[in-house]
């Protein structure tokens, strides 16, 4: 009892000092069930059909010319209820009192893509991509603390290989997208209910950009030697500010490794055998372009492939998964069970989460 009483506590008796607490998700813009399952620790894993959503400088190595539409989110009933309400529905004060009778921190994210891939690119159209966060501090007198997002991309991804020798293999890609980001990120109490309108209260602004991710992958092709891969995503992205509120609390969300600029070092190997193929891939991140290493974020990903069957295990300070895909002619399934802390060390208690993720081939 008094570990789950602690976080909220230490952040109602220093709130005045704090400004703001990261939040980051699996499912990240771009993402596909193979890259969520692994939480991204992915992009030295060449020659399967995600390659190039893990590292675009992969793009050449991925499998398979055709369309199809891919999905992937949460699979939490109340997530998935209250994310889609405060994103889609006139937010009323019975939405809003529903929430207060949730769980300290209560979390969504969703991904849809139509993607058109052929042997020299590929564009893809996400028309969705939805976050709702939600965390209720100063139980006392509750206040929610609340981030919204609603992102529509396009993007063009493509990749070239330089060289490929016995020795090395050298590749560079990228992905150029068009984003409409629209967001709310506030703060409310309970009182203020009491004198303004629910949409008063939450409301919500669009920005509009260009952005783009550049990848670099190096094979050495020796026994014992691994796999290199360097990412920079969200290359000159604009980033979201906070809404002014009234409220005295600076508890504000910010996003990590999700909209912002951020670099990310993969090393990884894999290896065919009689029994199917594995491979593995150590992901380490940092802010920005190579500022801040963030080893706490950092994540071990695995995966076995046998014919048309795959499991996937990412193992991080902050996230546990186990995912199983089972692929067909005409659509993929998979499944993750993943126990998880979106707020990092601030979240009072692990949840646990299942994950699902369809492509429906066109």
């Amino acid at each position: 009892m008094l570990k789950l009483l602690l976080p909220p506590l230490f952040i109602f008796l220093y709130s005045f000092t704090l400004h703001s607490f990261e939040v980051t998700h699996q499912v990240r813009p771009g993402s596909v069930y193979e890259s969520t399952a692994l939480n991204s620790a992915c992009s030295t894993m060449l020659g399967t059909t995600f390659s190039g959503r893990c590292n675009p400088a992969l793009f050449s190595y991925s499998k398979d010319q055709k369309v199809y539409l891919s999905l992937v989110g949460k699979a939490d009933g109340d997530s998935i209820d209250n994310g889609r309400d405060l994103i889609f529905d006139p937010i009323t004060e019975e939405t809003i009192r529903k929430l207060l009778q949730e769980r300290n921190f209560n979390s969504f994210t969703f991904n849809s893509e139509l993607v058109f891939k052929t042997k020299y690119f590929e564009i893809a159209y996400s028309p969705y991509y939805l976050l709702a966060d939600l965390y209720i501090f100063n139980p006392a007198f509750p206040e929610i603390s609340i981030h919204l997002v609603n992102q529509e991309t396009l993007r063009l991804t493509s990749g070239h290989e330089f060289l490929n020798n016995k020795e090395l293999t050298l590749s560079i890609g990228s992905s150029l997208f068009y984003y409409e980001h629209t967001y709310s990120n506030t703060i409310f109490s309970l009182f203020e209910l009491s004198y303004r309108k629910p949409e008063e209260l939450i409301p919500f602004k669009t920005l509009y950009g260009v952005s783009g991710d550049l990848g670099f992958f190096v094979d050495l092709k020796r026994k014992y030697l691994p796999r290199l891969a360097l990412q920079m995503k969200n290359i000159h992205a604009n980033r979201p500010k906070v809404t002014n509120t009234s409220s005295t609390s600076p508890l504000y969300q910010e996003t990590l490794f999700l909209f912002e600029p951020y670099t990310t070092m993969g090393i990884g190997k894999g290896w065919m055998t009689k029994f199917g193929a594995f491979d593995v891939d150590f992901e380490l991140p940092f802010t920005r372009y190579l500022q801040t290493a963030r080893l706490k974020h950092s994540m071990l990903g695995a995966r076995y492939n046998l014919n048309l069957f795959s499991i996937f295990l990412g193992v991080g300070y902050y996230y546990h998964n186990l995912g199983l895909r089972f692929d067909s002619q005409n659509f993929n399934v998979g499944i993750t069970y993943t126990k998880e802390s979106d707020m990092g060390a601030l979240q009072p208690k692990t949840e646990e989460s299942v994950y699902l993720g369809v492509d429906f081939i066109l």
